[in-house]
């Protein structure tokens, strides 16, 4: 691996557990911290690679269920956030549109039933209303990805960062 990745994992994994620790103390901003960490986990994928991204996202899943007290917005991180910049570059290089827009919505709704079973069976949590929880869950989800489509499409065309 080249300095400069070894750099840029051990940075973005470093500001990552930072917003993470905040996002788990901030009563206000969590839908933008969360947006801030899946942004810098795909600048170090379109950066860096796909290797390296899930390198990141390893590291910084195992130091903040290690560091970060409140496990709850870890295991949001781990379950939804995280991994999310490999996947989108995954899906991304199909190359068709409607495609990618399905393996997305199956991916997050896999995330989301996986949640649900998890607090349900470990946590004994019944979410009151389940449905709306989802649909809005699936609305953020398409916002926050074409908002992460639009960043990283600026940082590579305009601002030549990568």
């Amino acid at each position: 691996m080249k300095t400069r990745t070894i750099t840029t994992v051990a940075l973005n994994s470093a500001l990552s557990l930072i917003f993470l620790y905040i996002l788990s103390v901030a009563p206000t901003m969590r839908i933008a911290l969360c947006a801030v960490i899946v942004v810098m986990a795909a600048l170090t994928v379109v950066r860096c690679g796909k290797k390296t991204g899930t390198a990141q996202y390893a590291v910084t899943a195992i130091l903040a269920f290690i560091l970060i007290p409140d496990k709850y917005f870890v295991g949001f991180y781990a379950l939804f956030l995280g991994h999310y910049a490999v996947c989108k570059s995954l899906i991304e290089s199909l190359n068709k549109l409607w495609l990618e827009w399905v393996l997305k919505l199956i991916l997050i709704n896999v995330c989301i039933l996986i949640a649900v079973v998890l607090l349900k069976f470990i946590a004994d949590v019944v979410l009151e209303g389940l449905m709306y929880v989802w649909v809005a869950f699936n609305i953020v989800f398409v916002v926050l990805d074409l908002a992460l489509t639009v960043l990283i499409d600026f940082f590579v065309k305009r601002l030549r960062f990568l």
